[in-house]
């Protein structure tokens, strides 16, 4: 049998049940997280650390899901300084699995497709885990023909670990067929849906004695409401309306018994769906309700908008505008929420897909030097063999053994001078498929920078342009003196942001430093900076005719941007220069001020704005150099190759 350091399977809807004859409270929780800490401050031994953070992640998942997140990436990190696999792979499921329960789906997409590459072909269990979370990420999509692909893998993948009698934990065992009933339904694929739902539920019920195999620890309480609750979405679907009510309330009953926010939200949504298809506003209002107040603590967002808007419905139904209107805001904001998370798994699938073509080059270049090894060891035993046999012959025919050696000395001279002109062109071919990636990269950095750009100015600086009007549109009179200064304020601090939005929007990536270059860029960064500061900043440029690379421009203008923010913010300079010369090979870019200096060492070794500083300067080749005394200005320069 198979230990596992992680939680086991299924996560999947994770929450134990620590004690299933009362109802878990918030108060035993806390304890027990009390008790864990203390055991793990003085623990020394690996394999029970990893234990202790397993029970402290089970208890904080049920009051604070947010907190449980951020122990599980410490534990990730934790697990990768082991070089253990097995914990590896255990901790990004485990992960990527609450990821997926909070509303960060995106998150969890590169882990799960990083954990089936790892696992495809060596490790049949996690492989089948993996698949099933991916599955379950796309159910929360709703995208439902991905969802039934990843499912069907993996209940093919169980079946095949059963018959094979390879260990397996008694959740997958019943989760499998589970995930893939929730799937068919949702592709309303009703009787094959009821077929494995019925077959979970039987697995569920009796633990088979003829698989001793199977780990028969006792199982989650999720798997004792998803039944009802897929039972339930069937029978709604076929009409069977009091079947599905009594199947819903069954497992609502269940997940309140044991505080299980997921299973809460789930068939609070159902119910609510369902009585309000029957015209039950009351009922549907109250489990609406109930399932709207777990989405907001869990950060569930999509059942959040979707319990919201059905709040709303049944509010315009009864001409209760003033509550109508109260969810509809509620929905959208879920609804702005989930947009949110929908871009950053756009941008996790491009970053994935990109980090994968340049592996792919890297084991071409591996796979090409591999290959000039073998050739060099060939062309080294071919002259081992020569040498032996002319050793050999020597006492017979010397003379004749000669010229031969001289013919075999001129074709090794030639075999060798070949393999330098393979050598080099491979080099050749690889630096410029390095260069494409690259400049691919670059291209890839450069259009999202415009489309980010573009929708903070159209989309975000489009919205408080709106409520800037719509707070304009109040009338003023008719507000006491308090609620005038208010209503000021609010102005303002629109205005504030409006502002803040379009330099965002600039700075991101300048059309000017695109169009003209890095010089006509800082040129119009000074004269903007002298505007409105009490800092007089200068400009001047030596040595400089031609445009530098794009990606060497973006990172000198954003580098200059970055101390020109932390002089107006910070230096009280009255003078500011920024210089920028080029002397044969070299590029030296250097900013000054008269201000206070940086007093202490800390702020030059750990400020977060000069770490930003070196690192671009590092992604571009350059040095940091920082001279800065207190009350003596500070000035630092920025060397690089061209």
């Amino acid at each position: 049998m198979k230990k596992h350091f992680l939680i086991p399977l299924f996560l999947i809807l994770a929450n134990f049940s620590f004690s299933q004859n009362k109802i878990v409270k918030k108060e035993f929780y806390l304890a027990k997280i009390d008790s864990v800490k203390m055991l793990l401050a003085k623990e020394k031994v690996d394999s029970v650390i990893y234990k202790l953070q397993d029970e402290l992640a089970q208890f904080h998942f049920q009051i604070d899901a947010k907190e449980n997140i951020r122990l599980l990436e410490s534990y990730l990190v934790f697990a990768k300084k082991s070089g253990n696999t097995r914990r590896i792979i255990n901790r990004m499921l485990g992960l990527a699995y609450h990821y997926n329960l909070v509303g960060e789906s995106p998150k969890s997409i590169p882990i799960l497709q990083e954990v089936i590459q790892i696992t495809e072909k060596t490790d049949i269990e996690n492989y089948s885990i993996a698949v099933c979370f991916l599955a379950r990420n796309y159910i929360n999509q709703k995208d439902w023909k991905n969802a039934v692909y990843f499912a069907k893998i993996c209940q093919v993948t169980t079946e095949q670990m059963l018959k094979k009698r390879i260990p397996i934990q008694l959740a997958h065992y019943v989760g499998a067929p589970m995930t893939y009933a929730e799937c068919l339904e949702g592709a309303n694929q009703l009787d094959s849906a009821l077929f494995y739902v019925k077959l979970s539920e039987q697995r569920l019920k009796t633990h088979p004695k003829d698989y001793p195999f199977i780990d028969n620890r006792p199982i989650m309480i999720p798997f004792i409401f998803e039944t009802p609750f897929i039972f339930g979405n069937i029978y709604s679907k076929k009409n069977q309306n009091e079947l599905a009510l009594f199947h819903y309330k069954n497992g609502l009953a269940i997940a309140e018994k044991y505080v299980n926010s997921h299973g809460i939200e789930m068939t609070s949504m159902a119910l609510a769906k369902l009585n309000y298809k029957l015209n039950l506003f009351s009922e549907a209002k109250k489990y609406a309700k109930t399932g709207l107040e777990s989405a907001q603590n869990t950060s569930n967002y999509l059942m959040g908008a979707d319990l919201a808007q059905i709040l709303k419905n049944i509010y315009e139904k009864e001409n209760d505008t003033r509550l109508a209107l109260k969810y509809a805001n509620i929905s959208n904001a879920f609804k702005d929420s989930v947009s949110s998370t929908e871009k950053q798994r756009k941008i996790a699938d491009y970053t994935f897909a990109e980090e994968k073509r340049l592996k792919d080059i890297e084991n071409l270049e591996l796979a090409n030097r591999n290959k000039l090894i073998v050739l060099g060891l060939i062309a080294g035993l071919a002259l081992i063999s020569i040498i032996g046999f002319v050793l050999y012959k020597n006492n017979q025919q010397k003379q004749k053994i000669n010229d031969r050696l001289s013919k075999q000395q001129a074709e090794i001279e030639q075999l060798n001078k070949n393999l330098e002109n393979t050598v080099e062109q491979r080099t050749s071919e690889l630096k410029v498929a390095l260069n494409e990636a690259h400049e691919a990269l670059l291209k890839g950095q450069t259009t999202e920078r415009k489309r980010v750009a573009s929708e903070l100015h159209d989309n975000l600086g489009g919205l408080l342009s709106a409520i800037k009007l719509t707070t304009y549109s109040l009338d003023t009179h008719e507000l006491n003196p308090h609620e005038q200064e208010t209503y000021a304020q609010m102005i303002t601090m629109i205005d504030a942001a409006t502002n803040q939005v379009r330099s965002l929007s600039h700075n991101l990536l300048p059309e000017e430093l695109e169009q003209k270059g890095l010089v006509n860029s800082l040129e119009t960064l000074v004269k903007t900076l002298n505007l409105g500061n009490k800092t007089t900043f200068h400009f001047s440029c030596q040595g400089l005719i031609n445009r530098l690379n794009r990606e060497t421009e973006f990172n000198l203008y954003a580098i200059c941007l970055e101390l020109c923010n932390n002089i107006i913010k910070h230096s009280n300079a009255t003078d500011a220069n920024i210089e920028l010369i080029q002397k044969e090979n070299n590029i030296v870019l250097l900013v000054s001020d008269n201000g206070v200096g940086i007093s202490e060492k800390r702020n030059l070794e750990n400020g977060m704005g000069l770490k930003n500083l070196k690192e671009r300067a590092t992604a571009i080749g350059g040095i940091v150099k920082i001279r800065s005394n207190a009350n003596e200005g500070t000035l630092i320069s920025i060397k690089l190759e061209v």
